[in-house]
């Protein structure tokens, strides 16, 4: 797959309903997840134990937010080097200095 080809793709799915739906959707689920995990945690007497809990529910926040985010962050990493090609070709066919 080409990167115009992933960038295409990459785009119509950020634009997609489908794709706000289920952000919307495991955001929200993962917030009601967290609480509950958090307060489970609250409730542990050993420390220890309740500290390495919020720990699982931070690395399962991020994991779940790192996820969600690729879309958006690898469409502007595309675009960027796309961008930059194109300031590469034009500068290359009007000469260097």
């Amino acid at each position: 797959m080409t990167n115009d080809q992933e960038r295409e793709d990459l785009d119509a799915l950020v634009k997609s309903p489908g794709w706000h739906r289920i952000k919307a959707w495991a955001t929200s689920d993962m917030s009601a997840h967290m609480l509950a995990a958090t307060e489970q945690a609250a409730n542990v007497t050993d420390d220890a134990v309740a500290l390495n809990k919020l720990r699982q529910v931070i690395a399962a926040k991020k994991a779940v937010e790192m996820t969600l985010n690729w879309p958006e962050d690898r469409l502007k990493a595309l675009t960027a080097v796309a961008a930059r090609d194109e300031r590469d070709q034009s500068f290359s066919r009007r000469g260097g200095l």
